[in-house]
């Protein structure tokens, strides 16, 4: 696995996103889910936080359901197509 062939002896690292949620949760940690570019390119956060395409390549921020065409799913929630998350300390 590529895991163990990147990280030296000894290193401790989850197997799955669902065990690291578990040991952020154990420490007490707050994190945020924030949008991301597609493309890397920025982070919907603060001033960008209301935009629906990135401002650098023009990538949407949000899936486009491909029988409808339209952004928001059948519960009118609008979906990121890449997401971030924020550990703060």
């Amino acid at each position: 696995m590529l895991k163990e062939e990147l990280l030296t002896d000894g290193a401790n690292l989850p197997n799955s996103y669902y065990e690291a949620k578990k040991i952020i949760k154990e420490l007490a940690l707050s994190y945020n889910k924030i949008d991301a570019c597609t493309n890397d390119c920025i982070l919907y956060w603060k001033e960008d936080s209301q935009l629906d395409s990135c401002k650098v390549c023009g990538a949407s921020r949000w899936k486009i359901d491909t029988h409808s065409k339209e952004t928001r799913n059948k519960k009118g929630k609008k979906i990121a197509i890449q997401r971030a998350y924020a550990i703060f300390l």
